[in-house]
C-alpha cells in the first residue's frame, strides 16, 4: 500500500487523521429518532429538529477541507502536498 494515493484532495480536520464521525452521527441520530417517537406518542403537533438535539461543535472531527495543488503549488511545497495525498 505504499503507492496508494487519495482520489480527491479532501481531508478531515482533526488532531488524528483516522478519526471518524461515525460514532457521533450514530448517537445523534439515535437521540433524534427516540425523541421523535416520544413526541408522536404523546401527541405533540411540533416535532423536534435534529439541530436542537445535537451540537456539531461537540463532534470529534471539525469537518473537512480541500488541499489542492493550487494551495500547495510551489516546488518547495511539493513534499507537503505529496504527504497529504498518502493514505
Amino acid at each position: 500500500m505504499s503507492r496508494s494515493r487519495r482520489k480527491h484532495d479532501i481531508i478531515g480536520l482533526a488532531c488524528h487523521h483516522h478519526i471518524s464521525e461515525k460514532k457521533d452521527k450514530k448517537a445523534s441520530n439515535r437521540r433524534f429518532r427516540s425523541s421523535v417517537k416520544q413526541a408522536l406518542r404523546s401527541g405533540k403537533d411540533i416535532l423536534p429538529l435534529r439541530r436542537e438535539l445535537s451540537d456539531l461543535w461537540s463532534f470529534s472531527k471539525d469537518g473537512k477541507t480541500y488541499f489542492g495543488e493550487l494551495k500547495y503549488g510551489g516546488k518547495r511545497d511539493k513534499g507537503i502536498y505529496d504527504s497529504l495525498r498518502r493514505k
